[in-house]
């Protein structure tokens, strides 16, 4: 088995399994959290293969992705780190069994949690993947505001053309408007990181989009030295905790080509976390 990362000692908008949306967490119905084992039919938001998620002391558990488990829920240990975020590996000893990656992890005031999980291999696609969000304080957010927020990201990269699979990192900042409900935001730093090595790439830009109910889905993208568009994709995110002070989701994007190889298309996709400065 291959694993591509590197440990320290883990849109379209968000699709709603159970017909819950990340607008609806954003509004803040409901308690706005729930035990550690809700599935994504109640408190969390899921997107992709993923169904449900628990979290139990150190272990992980989601359902919904094929080959991690030879029971309903694939068991997760946790490994390190990733630029902050819990790594977790897919541990079934099973022969048929294939390596994913997950992260998971809630901010540092407890208002949001939020996680993914992707197939590390056997692939020369995107394979299965998913993504998953809990908003456990909605916020009241400021009437009249101008907010700066930086935090970091974790993610994963999956090729398609090739059997390769990365782990991700950088840090993400993020300027809001809260008087005319509008954010937008970037990432620096922004790293694919390999066994011994992480190769730096483009830095994202993430467009103006308006704030609905305390969640937000918009265009992310980056720009080539030609002054091309090479990465395209989408940002989603809600703020939870008091004074809004903290804003957590997710980003997905895609390339045509992957380092410099036409024939290979990749995949991002990073979970973040950013509190008000």
């Amino acid at each position: 088995m291959k694993l591509h990362l590197a440990v320290t000692t883990a849109f379209l908008a968000l699709a709603a399994c159970g017909g819950q949306g990340i607008a609806d967490l954003g509004d803040g119905g409901g308690d706005g959290g729930g035990d550690p084992s809700d599935t994504c039919e109640g408190a969390f938001v899921c997107s992709g293969d993923i169904t449900a998620v628990n979290l139990d002391g150190a272990v992980l558990e989601i359902t919904g992705l094929p080959f991690d488990e030879t029971v309903l829920a694939g068991t997760y240990t946790l490994a390190g780190a990733v630029n902050g975020f819990a790594l977790y590996i897919s541990d079934d000893p099973s022969a048929a069994a294939l390596l994913y990656n997950a992260y998971y992890e809630t901010s540092a005031d407890g208002s949001v949690t939020v996680g993914q999980a992707a197939v590390m291999e056997g692939y020369r696609s995107f394979g299965y993947e998913g993504t998953f969000l809990r908003l456990n304080d909605p916020a009241n957010l400021p009437v009249a505001e101008l907010a700066t927020y930086s935090g970091q990201y974790a993610g994963i990269v999956l090729l398609n053309g090739s059997s390769d699979t990365y782990n991700s990192q950088g840090a993400i900042s993020f300027n809001v408007d809260f008087t005319d409900g509008v954010i937008n935001g970037s990432t620096t730093g922004r790293d694919i990181i390999t066994l011994t090595s992480a190769t730096q790439e483009l830095d994202l830009i993430f467009d103006d989009t308006d704030i609905v109910n305390g969640a937000f889905t918009g265009n992310a993208l980056s720009i080539d030295a030609m002054g091309d568009e090479f990465h395209s994709g989408t940002y989603s995110g809600v703020f939870g905790g008091t004074d809004a002070e903290t804003v957590g989701g997710h980003f997905i994007i895609t390339a045509d080509e992957f380092d410099g190889d036409t024939e290979v298309g990749s995949k991002e996709t990073g979970t973040f976390i950013a509190t008000k400065d």
